[in-house]
């Protein structure tokens, strides 16, 4: 009898440390840019982030990440929450300098739902916080409106007349349109420089990504 409690127990810890592994889920692939800028300044932390979910892989792009200069970043899924995804970063070593990046990652083993997503440092720091449905096909941007919404135009993207969209830059640009709550509405790619339409967007707050080989932008556009 004591024999078959002590094999129990060995199964239940088993069991334990197979849903904790479980739990902590790492990308099957990660795709790290090079540094975007090089600065000794002040730390602002991911401005934006896209996921997307098709034939069970789920894709996480994260724009203008500040981590310290020449090291790798690591960044792990963690579901043990239920209804929460937690996406984790975390790298080795430290320098005296910071750098900006883009990161991509793959995730298999997260089944579609209803999330609250969190793109975090550690459970007391997170960048990122938003209510998402992940289901096949879905494209949502992460990044929240600012309560007061501001049109933070710059010599890539702004806007005349209050609905001409200007891309400038050169070469072929992709350009995403998204609402308020960041559900996908539209790609377009154009060559750069260019002029969008964007007369048939019903009154409301947009996010408008700018990406091309080289750079990324967004611009929060009230109309």
């Amino acid at each position: 009898m004591k024999a078959f409690h002590i094999l129990t127990a060995m199964v239940i810890a088993t069991l334990a440390m197979s849903e904790l592994h479980a739990a902590q889920i790492e990308p099957t692939s990660l795709v790290q840019s090079d540094c975007h800028q090089l600065t000794r300044g002040y730390w602002k932390s991911t401005a934006s982030a896209d996921i997307s979910y098709n034939d069970g892989v789920l894709r996480l792009e994260a724009f203008d990440m500040e981590e310290f200069c020449e090291v790798d970043i690591q960044v792990t899924a963690i579901t043990d929450i239920p209804g929460e995804i937690h996406f984790r970063v975390h790298y080795d070593g430290e320098t005296d300098c910071i750098c900006y990046y883009d990161v991509t990652c793959e995730y298999e083993g997260i089944a579609p739902g209803h999330y609250t997503v969190y793109f975090e440092y550690d459970l007391d720091h997170y960048m990122l916080r938003k209510e998402i449905d992940i289901e096949e096909g879905c494209q949502v941007a992460l990044e929240v409106p600012s309560s007061v919404p501001t049109l933070p135009e710059t010599e890539i993207l702004s806007i005349r007349d209050r609905d001409i969209l200007c891309v400038g830059g050169s070469g072929d640009t992709k350009i995403q349109i998204y609402d308020a709550d960041g559900r996908h509405l539209r790609d377009l790619t154009v060559s750069a420089p260019a002029e969008i339409s964007l007369s048939d967007l019903h009154p409301s707050l947009y996010i408008i990504r700018f990406r091309n080989q080289a750079h990324t932008e967004t611009l929060r556009y009230l109309k």
